[in-house]
């Protein structure tokens, strides 16, 4: 550690310097519960020999500090900056109580290839990057955190159990036409707050999975939107059971899938949604 208290390399000022056909960095720190540090910046700069930066070949970059718990201080910017080929972020900061903040605006900027991000943020502390909550900015996350991450196709309990604070921004996934897979992505994290809007999933066409999506998210209170899945955005959707489960503060009227989606699976989809205004014209197993 430096004297701030940052992890460094001793005598160097990069961890990987030589590794320059380092691909693989998954579980580096995953179980650490006693590494108690700040995160350095541009963690994954590669240097070579001569101690100057290079691409880095870093594709597998799961469970890296998954259960660190005396993780400190905010998640730096350039984090994963020269994580250029990155594909799988999975589990990353899984269970890390001791982080404060929130995902900053340029975490992904260059992660052009990354598709996985799955459990990333789960049972972390992290809740709002830098600045409070205003009527101009009420998100939770920038909307604009995966604009170059064009390839994402799983966010399974992404943002699940967490301490975010904030509303959800309509155009989070706006570049993501390769998302696959949103299971309990948002769930259980009772800091989130106002409308599912039309335009989260509408550019999302392959997506399959909404199963518990938003399921526990009781802090939702504004409107949920009659467009947030449709069969023309979404025609590969499998199954919508437990989706709005427990979103009780919801306001506005249930979607009616239940004919867009005819033999879907809804099981529970919009169980506890009883401010929804037509909740009592949604089909028993819906409900």
């Amino acid at each position: 550690y430096d004297e701030q208290g940052v992890l460094i390399r001793k005598g160097d000022s990069s961890w990987f310097k030589d590794c320059t056909n380092l691909t693989n960095v998954s579980g580096l720190f995953s179980g650490c519960t006693n590494l108690y540090s700040s995160l350095p910046n541009r963690f994954f700069e590669i240097l070579d020999a001569e101690g100057n930066s290079v691409d880095t070949k870093i594709v597998y970059a799961s469970s890296v500090f998954n259960g660190c718990d005396g993780l400190l201080n905010e998640i730096p910017p350039d984090l994963f900056k020269h994580l250029v080929r990155v594909t799988d972020l999975s589990w990353f900061f899984f269970h890390c109580n001791g982080l404060s903040g929130g995902v900053p605006r340029t975490l992904f900027e260059n992660c052009y290839e990354l598709s996985s991000i799955q459990s990333m943020f789960q049972y972390s502390s992290i809740s709002r990057y830098s600045y409070e909550l205003t009527a101009e900015s009420p998100y939770f996350i920038d909307e604009d955190v995966f604009w170059n991450c064009t390839k994402l196709s799983n966010i399974r309990a992404t943002f699940a159990n967490s301490a975010f604070k904030g509303e959800i921004p309509p155009l989070l996934f706006r570049t993501s036409i390769r998302l696959n897979d949103a299971y309990y992505a948002f769930s259980n994290s009772g800091g989130l707050t106002g409308s599912l809007d039309s335009q989260l999933f509408n550019k999302c066409s392959v997506l399959e999975n909404v199963e518990g999506t938003f399921e526990g998210c009781g802090g939702l209170n504004g409107e949920l939107s009659s467009n947030i899945f449709t069969k023309k955005n979404n025609p590969r959707i499998t199954n919508f059971k437990h989706t709005f489960n427990g979103c009780s503060n919801l306001e506005g009227y249930a979607p009616p899938l239940w004919t867009q989606y005819p033999g879907i699976d809804g099981e529970g989809c919009f169980a506890g949604c009883n401010k929804l205004g037509n909740i009592a014209d949604v089909p028993t197993q819906w409900k």
